[in-house]
């Protein structure tokens, strides 16, 4: 699609893109010219969102991530403009209205109308709903009325939102709230009522929340506390039913105590041996006889030896069996230097005997067979106490288990309560910190804004030639329809021998165009169409000239022979469309150039050449024969017209009568012009087809091809040889431009890429 033809396109509808936008400009001038001023008031609100150094020293918290805070500040632009928050400044300012002498806006009809009674009715409705924050659902009779007074006023929530701006400013704590009316003191109350309403909302909300949650970590506490109790009495329980106190205390006392028993055992055992092994040694050192008098001397002391040991076993018996308590140590080594005395003194008793060398013997025998019996009874002793410490500490075995089951519940418990107190505290130190927004800049009535009704007529204007430029060109890109030489040969797929321009004022006289139309270049378009014409008639190879219009050749066509073609039928897709203007048009240009030229009207049907010249001979005639060729023959341009019978060729006269006839005149004349029927009435127009040597078609510029005329085209396509020559396409739109620089001739291929 060219954009110059579009531009062409658009020259067509001059005038309709010139009214269009000042009409729409003076419309909008009368719209908008009583316009009420317009006043800005604006409100901020800071947040305490961005800045959290305080809390997070108080919480122990970190700072939100950018994108919650960006999340908060969305949530609360939302909430800023939900239908609650604003039903609740609707509620305000239809009271202020109602009390106020000086209302706001002037009081619709709607509140006219309420009699006194209905208006106190109203305005108690409007004030328990303000009280209770509750919105209007329309739910109900009574709030279809309240919100048909509200909206009255246009004080309703849609209303609102459409003149309220609400924006975070940057990456700032704030969030600014501007509102537009046409009154600055209305502009500044709901700009504050707005801030207002919400931080009520947002803070009960938030708190209301916040109660929930320590309400129920509160509750969740106490369950745990409760839980954690029942665990360790469980545990307190269990210990006074089985007599354990501190069973890990008791394990470890009982084991070291195992551990000494064992030990001392081990010991005693160690020197029971060896005391038995000493013993036997001594013993054998003794005969019969010397052991007899060695008993028989020492049997008094002897005596207390016994008593002393028997005490000594006793005690430490004793002393094993509490525990190797320290009380026991001092007794028993009373009696250790008591029995060593009486052991001495059985010592210094001795008779004199030869074998007093072997008394030392027999004293330490002594005191050796008393260690012996001593451990002999400890290791009895140790062994008792060691089972029954073993016994004790089997017993405590199972206790443990039970005891770690119930350690391990109250271990999860104590955690979870421990979990839960840390979040309720928590819960409980950020229910102090979450609400901090407030009003940090009260909105004032502000100063008029700039007029926009310079500014709403400018884009009137602008929109309105947009429109009509957007409308032409879909009409131009839907527009099939054929406006110069070029589309007509890609339409057709014949040559264009060249164009007659849209006349200003319709007209046959080819003499008054030929000489004074030179501002439409009718005799150089003529001209043109001659010469093309002619080139074809006669077969000969001239050099095309830049001045030919638009020229399709086949290059598969081998050259013929010049022929003596003379006679042209001019035909078109409908009637209308410049036969007669075309065929009167080309008789005149022969004509200038010394040629006799025979002009027949062969359309029966509508005989429009013969009327435009009245025409003094008929073809009928002469075909009958009433007339000869020399009474019509006139130098330069001779005219045969019809009477309009509507009749065919054929039926005047025969086929061999016609050919005489036809022939004589190609005899007299240098060219034969006849207008035949438009291609509608093919059945006419073919018998003038088969007696004639070119055929040249007519086509009216801004015309479309229909589904008919394709078919039309098929024939001529179809027609003998190369008998149909082109186009002339007329009533063109020409340009300047295009006045200046014209169509200039192409190959077939050139035409109908």
């Amino acid at each position: 699609m060219e954009l110059g033809k579009f531009f062409n396109y658009l020259y067509r509808y001059i005038t309709i893109i010139i009214i269009i936008p000042i009409v729409t400009v003076a419309i909008t001038y009368f719209l908008v010219r009583n316009l009420p001023s317009s006043y800005l008031s604006k409100a901020q609100i800071s947040t305490g969102i961005v800045d959290k150094s305080e809390d997070a020293v108080v919480t122990g918290q970190p700072a939100p991530a950018q994108q919650e805070v960006e999340q908060k500040f969305s949530n609360m632009i939302q909430i800023l403009q939900m239908q609650k928050v604003l039903d609740l400044v609707s509620y305000k300012l239809i009271l202020h209205d109602l009390d106020s002498p000086t209302p706001f806006r002037k009081h619709s009809k709607v509140i006219q109308n309420l009699s006194p009674a209905e208006k106190k009715r109203v305005r108690a409705a409007i004030q328990y709903r303000y009280e209770r924050k509750q919105a209007l659902t329309l739910m109900s009779q009574e709030e279809e009325q309240l919100n048909a007074v509200i909206s009255s006023m246009h004080y309703n929530a849609d209303a609102i939102r459409d003149k309220l701006r609400v924006f975070r400013v940057g990456q700032s704590d704030f969030i600014t709230v501007e509102f537009e009316s046409e009154d600055a003191k209305l502009t500044a109350f709901i700009a504050n009522s707005v801030c207002e309403e919400f931080i009520n909302y947002y803070a009960g909300t938030i708190k209301d929340a916040d109660r929930k949650s320590v309400n129920f970590l509160s509750n969740l506490l106490m369950e745990k506390q409760r839980n954690l109790n029942e665990k360790m009495n469980l545990l307190k329980s269990y210990k006074i039913k089985n007599g354990v106190l501190n069973l890990p205390e008791q394990a470890r006392i009982l084991y070291g105590r195992m551990i000494e028993v064992q030990s001392n055992r081990e010991k005693a055992e160690k020197d029971m041996t060896s005391f038995a092994g000493a013993i036997k040694d001594i013993s054998n050192k003794f005969t019969p006889k010397e052991r007899k008098y060695l008993e028989a001397t020492s049997s008094k002391v002897n005596a207390d030896i016994v008593a002393y040991r028997e005490r000594l076993q006793a005690m430490n018996l004793q002393y094993i069996q509490d525990g190797f308590d320290a009380t026991y140590k001092e007794s028993m080594d009373s009696l250790q230097n008591a029995l060593t005395e009486k052991i001495i003194e059985s010592v210094d008793e001795n008779i004199f005997n030869p074998l007093a060398a072997k008394q030392d013997l027999v004293s330490q025998k002594i005191n050796l067979e008393m260690q012996l019996d001593i451990i002999k009874h400890s290791v009895s002793s140790l062994l008792k106490e060691y089972n029954s410490l073993s016994s004790q500490f089997s017993r405590l075995v199972p206790f443990e288990a039970s005891i770690q089951s119930y350690e391990r519940d109250i271990e999860i418990a104590s955690q979870e309560y421990l979990d839960i107190l840390d979040k309720y505290n928590l819960s409980s130190m950020q229910s102090n910190f979450s609400i901090r927004l407030k009003q940090s800049q009260v909105a004032m009535p502000g100063a008029a804004q700039p007029s926009k009704k310079m500014l709403l007529i400018i884009l009137s204007g602008i929109i309105g030639f947009t429109f009509v430029v957007l409308v032409l060109f879909i009409m131009f890109y839907l527009d099939t329809s054929i406006a110069h030489p070029k589309e007509l040969a890609n339409a057709t797929k014949f040559p264009v021998l060249g164009h007659i321009e849209k006349l200003s004022s319709p007209t046959n006289d080819v003499h008054t165009l030929w000489n004074w139309h030179k501002s439409n270049s009718f005799k150089d378009q003529l001209r043109s169409i001659r010469f093309e014409i002619s080139n074809e008639l006669q077969q000969e190879n001239f050099l095309a000239l830049p001045s030919a219009e638009l020229s399709l050749t086949s290059q598969n066509v081998s050259p013929t022979p010049p022929e003596n073609n003379r006679i042209l039928c001019v035909t078109s897709f409908s009637k209308g469309e410049g036969k007669t203007l075309l065929s009167i048009s080309l008789a005149y240009a022969f004509a200038l150039t010394n040629k006799n030229v025979l002009l027949i009207d062969g359309n029966f049907t509508n005989p429009s050449l013969s009327k435009s010249i009245n025409a003094e001979f008929d073809l009928e005639d002469y075909l009958q024969g009433k007339i000869l060729e020399t009474d019509f023959k006139r130098r330069g341009i001779s005219v045969l017209g019809n009477k309009g019978n509507d009749i065919s060729l054929l039926e005047v006269t025969d086929q061999k009568i016609l050919e005489e006839k036809l022939g004589r005149l190609k005899a007299s004349f240098d060219y034969i012009i006849v207008e035949t029927p438009s291609l509608k009435a093919l059945d006419k127009a073919k018998e003038w087809f088969q007696i004639t040597d070119k055929v040249v078609g007519v086509f009216e510029a801004n015309l479309k091809v229909n589904d008919q005329q394709k078919n039309h085209i098929d024939y001529l396509h179809a027609l003998n040889s190369d008998k149909f020559i082109g186009w002339v396409i007329n009533k063109v739109q020409v340009t300047k431009a295009h006045k200046k620089t014209g169509w200039f001739k192409k190959n077939v291929d050139d035409s109908v890429s």
